[in-house]
């Protein structure tokens, strides 16, 4: 009889301990995280797992007040998930409204004013989805401004007030050879055509005019358009192919494809006969960024693991040497043309521009201006010094007044913003 009683509470011992183990190891015991598949970046490729917040799921037309994170002062992330390169900046001037208050005790309705100060919007297109977004620099509101799904956007370009949109992607044909694809698209979201195959720029010209760009083995074609997408006429037509595109206010100048390896040559179309003309070069690794009026060129040069930043005066011919060193891609001009903006990196890596382009190096980047008077530089941001956040910036932007930069991180395709002291 006592082995019996023995065997059963040691069964029921064993159940319980049994029991016991099971709770803990579905309810308290850690797990392993469940890989998450952010998807829509398919050129992303870190080797590491990179953190994301969740954000609410907005609906068309929602705001979310608060949205962003300020990572230092003025220093603001804007996006955790990918965004296709290429910002708008629209300004909003200060404006006063009213609205009726009604007051219950005294049965009486007064109109009380309502200040809306001044600010920025910044609109950008999310990678995976191809929904606009709408984000108020200084009030730190995100709207949701569409509901198209574009998957895989690249880039994107815009007309002058960002009622035509032009989403880029890449999309293979039943031979599985890849195009290049551009869409013509309404600020709505909403109807929208394709372009011409395989356009390698689609740049805005003046306030209702987009230039297009095609290139192939056997030369290169430039064409006006009009906002519904149709020929104005032909700008010009070069039996060049491995080059880039600038348009500016009065004059179109060309570059070869940058490369380390490869002598480059900054070019100006000429009006009789429309030819282009070299006017400066050859120069390895040349890179170049005209000023809005086209009366002055910003350009990289590379040498070895030396990276040069010049001013060239077209009028004159004149270069002359600034006293940072990184690539134009990392920089925007000030629309007043006083002073430039560049992303400069504190370590120059191996094999620029190539190895950048490929995405093979990256670099942590100060934010700088160089006033072009005197040319003195002054930094203005340390990201990974003051917040432990290296950013390789790309795309920089920045808005008519001057008073907000945007650019890419291009390690994760983020989007951030720098408010300018006024």
């Amino acid at each position: 009889m006592n082995k019996k009683r023995v065997l059963f509470f040691t069964i029921i011992g064993l159940v319980f301990v049994l029991v016991a183990f099971l709770v803990y190891r579905f309810f308290f015991s850690p797990q392993a995280s469940a890989p998450i598949n952010e998807g829509g970046n398919p050129f992303l490729d870190t080797g590491t797992d990179i953190p994301r917040n969740v954000r609410p799921a907005l609906e068309v037309g929602e705001s979310l007040r608060g949205a962003g994170k300020e990572v230092a002062p003025r220093l603001i992330q804007i996006t955790d998930e990918p965004v296709a390169f290429g910002t708008l900046m629209i300004d909003e001037e200060r404006t006063l409204t009213s609205e009726e208050v009604f007051d219950e005790e005294l049965g009486t309705t007064t109109l009380r004013t309502i200040e809306n100060p001044a600010d920025t919007q910044i609109r950008y297109l999310e990678r995976a989805t191809g929904n606009l977004y709408s984000f108020r620099a200084n009030e730190r509101t995100l709207t949701r401004l569409t509901n198209r799904t574009l998957p895989g956007i690249i880039e994107v370009s815009w007309n002058a007030d960002g009622s035509i949109i032009f989403p880029r992607f890449i999309s293979p044909n039943n031979e599985g050879i890849e195009n290049v694809e551009t869409l013509l698209l309404p600020e709505s979201g909403e109807g929208g055509f394709l372009l011409e195959k395989n356009i390698k720029q689609v740049l805005p010209v003046g306030t209702s005019t987009i230039f297009t760009f095609v290139s192939s083995k056997t030369g290169s074609v430039g064409t006006l358009l009009n906002e519904e997408g149709r020929s104005i006429r032909q700008l010009f037509s070069t039996p060049l192919s491995l080059i880039r595109i600038f348009p500016s206010s009065d004059d179109v100048f060309a570059v070869n494809d940058p490369s380390a390896g490869r002598s480059g040559y900054l070019l100006l179309l000429q009006d009789t006969p429309q030819v282009f003309t070299p006017i400066l070069g050859p120069l390895a690794g040349l890179s170049i960024l005209p000023s809005p009026s086209g009366r002055s060129i910003l350009y990289s040069t590379v040498s070895g693991r030396t990276v040069s930043l010049f001013l060239f005066d077209v009028g004159t011919r004149i270069s002359t040497r600034l006293p940072l060193a990184t690539v134009v891609e990392k920089c925007v001009w000030r629309k007043t043309e006083v002073s430039v903006y560049c992303g400069v990196p504190r370590t120059v890596p191996v094999g620029l521009p190539d190895t950048w382009y490929r995405g093979e190096v990256s670099t942590s980047d100060r934010i700088w201006e160089i006033r072009l008077d005197d040319r003195l530089a002054k930094l203005l941001i340390d990201p990974e010094e003051v917040a432990d956040t290296p950013i390789d910036i790309s795309h920089m932007n920045i808005n008519e007044n001057g008073t907000v930069l945007t650019f890419s991180n291009k390690t994760d395709l983020s989007l951030w913003a720098y408010i300018l002291e006024d």
